[in-house]
Parts: structure tokens; C-alpha cells; sequence
């Protein structure tokens, strides 16, 4: 009995870190175990190094996508869109991206440029491989709204070049004489510039004949209500009544 006291006294003074000094005893010194210690404090660290790992890529995953998807418009209409959607936003960054940095101007320049620009509203006229016919009416933070027309040309996903150039606007009820409703104060009322270098939006607004493009003129009415290039030279309009009115710029 009283061996079995000084056992269990030996094993008390062991986890009170008294010691003990019974030499049949020294065997008991694994009640401190410290393989399970070890065990369970690896245990925790694991566990806790698992979830760290996803950590970083769960939120990277997302931040990278949306920059991708924005920075990528999936054609050259889009990414024309895209670009003066930046400007509205005056997001810079984003439109010297998109082809701000081909125009010829310093970023500094660029983004001043659209300083008294309240909107720019561009209409896609039309789409050749990579140029962007476009009518675009920039509105100003007085209210004035100046007009220009021109074409994008665009590569990758980017604008690499730009051939725009301001139209004179007309005033709210001018009369075109009989001439289609455009933005361009073009006209049949016999006065005026007659028009040599049309925009290349013109086509939108007029009924343009098959090879208008073709002609070496001046933009002209046929009989049948289309328009020619060839105005001025002989055979204009032959396959359309003859000619009828030149087309006049005010």
C-alpha cells in the first residue's frame, strides 16, 4: 500500500514539477507527453496555414477579372463606345488607354482638353474592318454644343488613329430647301460652298447613290432623289434622271 502512495506521490510531484527522487519512477515521466503536445500544437498551426492560402487569391481573383473585361471591348464599335463613355465618366486613365495615347497629345494635355466638356455623344455611323464612321455633338459646361464627324480607326483594342474634324452646326429651323434633315447644314437652296469633301457620315443622312464614293465632283441631287459625287462632271446622274441641285455648305 504504502508503495503504491509513493508511486502516485511521485506522479503528482511530476505534473507539480516538484521532482521526485524514487529512482523506481523515472518511467513515469510521460504523463508530460510531449509527442501529443507537439501533435496538437502542429495541429492548429496547419490549420491555420490552410486557410491563409486562399486568402489572397479569393479577392485577387475578381480585381483582376474586371479590369480584363473592361479594358477588352469586343470589337472596334465597342471600343470607340467605350472610349468617350471613359471621358463622360472622367475616367482619363481609361480613355488614354483605349487610344488617348495615339492622338498626339502628352496624357497632362489630353485630360485638360476636356475641361469645359460637359457630353460627348457620338453616334456609330458605320464599321469597315476597323474604322468607326461617327457623327459625335460635344455638349459644353456653358451649354454650347459644338459638332465633328470624322472616322476612328482602331487596332486591337484601341484606337491607333483618328481623322475628325469640326462641322459647322446649324441653327434650330434653318431651312435645307428640301434637302434631308442632317447636322450638317448641308442643303438645296442654291447658296452657300458646294460640297467637295463630305464627312464620312454623310451617306447616313443622304440617299447616296452605289459609287458615290467613286466621284471626283461635287455632291449633287439626282433626279430620282439620290446623291452623286460627280457633280460638275459629264454623265453625273446618268443612271438616275440627270442632275437636279448641287448640295450647298452655309
Amino acid at each position: 500500500m504504502s508503495k503504491r502512495w509513493e508511486t502516485i506521490g511521485c506522479v503528482l510531484a511530476v505534473l507539480t514539477a516538484a521532482g521526485c527522487s524514487t529512482t523506481s519512477t523515472p518511467t513515469r515521466a510521460e504523463p508530460v507527453n510531449p509527442a501529443p503536445a507537439t501533435a496538437t500544437s502542429a495541429s492548429p498551426a496547419a490549420t491555420s496555414a490552410a486557410p491563409t492560402a486562399p486568402g489572397p487569391t479569393s479577392p485577387s481573383a475578381p480585381n483582376h477579372a474586371a479590369p480584363t473585361s473592361a479594358a477588352a471591348p469586343s470589337d472596334p464599335a465597342s471600343v470607340v463606345e467605350e472610349y468617350f463613355a471613359a471621358i463622360n465618366d472622367h475616367d482619363y486613365a481609361r480613355a488614354w488607354a483605349l487610344g488617348g495615347d495615339h492622338l498626339g497629345s502628352s496624357y497632362a494635355r489630353f485630360a485638360a482638353g476636356f475641361a469645359d466638356t460637359a457630353q460627348d455623344t457620338v453616334t456609330i455611323l458605320s464599321v469597315s474592318g476597323g474604322d468607326v464612321a461617327v457623327d459625335l455633338t460635344a455638349t459644353n459646361t456653358d451649354g454650347s454644343q459644338q459638332l465633328f464627324s470624322g472616322t476612328y480607326t482602331v487596332a486591337g483594342q484601341a484606337i491607333g488613329r483618328a481623322s475628325i474634324s469640326q462641322v459647322q452646326a446649324i441653327p434650330n429651323g434653318t431651312s435645307l430647301c428640301g434637302a434631308p434633315a442632317n447636322p450638317y447644314g448641308y442643303n438645296l437652296c442654291g447658296n452657300g460652298h458646294l460640297v467637295k469633301d463630305p464627312p464620312v457620315g454623310i451617306c447616313t443622312y443622304f440617299d447616296c447613290i452605289d459609287n458615290f464614293w467613286n466621284g471626283r465632283g461635287y455632291m449633287v441631287e439626282c433626279e430620282d432623289g439620290r446623291y452623286s459625287m460627280s457633280g460638275g462632271i459629264s454623265g453625273a446622274c446618268r443612271y438616275h434622271g440627270g442632275e437636279s441641285s448641287p448640295v450647298s455648305s452655309r
